[in-house]
């Protein structure tokens, strides 16, 4: 398979992943907070991952590396809060 065809198709299945992961993150909430919460954190995730790729495709291939270490430190960063404030969200209900 070209290569090019190859990342597209990449690309397209991520996309589709992402956007089924999404949908579910959100309608598996129990309350309005935490719906409101996770459609939030979901618009921020998904600029967040396209200002990435617009700029990795914006610097030469040789440093791209670079960028990928803020990144994935950003992103578990982000993603541990997002766990945390959601979990802070259903404990009132777990409790009652």
């Amino acid at each position: 398979m070209d290569n090019s065809i190859a990342g597209l198709v990449g690309g397209i299945l991520g996309c589709v992943g992402g956007a089924i992961g999404t949908y579910f993150s959100i309608r598996n909430t129990n309350t309005a907070a935490e719906r409101r919460f996770m459609v939030r954190a979901s618009v921020w995730i998904w600029l967040s991952v396209i200002l990435y790729l617009v700029i990795l495709f914006q610097i030469p291939p040789a440093w791209r590396w670079v960028l990928s270490i803020p990144y994935a430190v950003l992103l578990s960063i982000g993603a541990s809060y997002i766990n945390r404030r959601q979990a802070a969200l259903r404990e009132p209900e777990q409790k009652g």
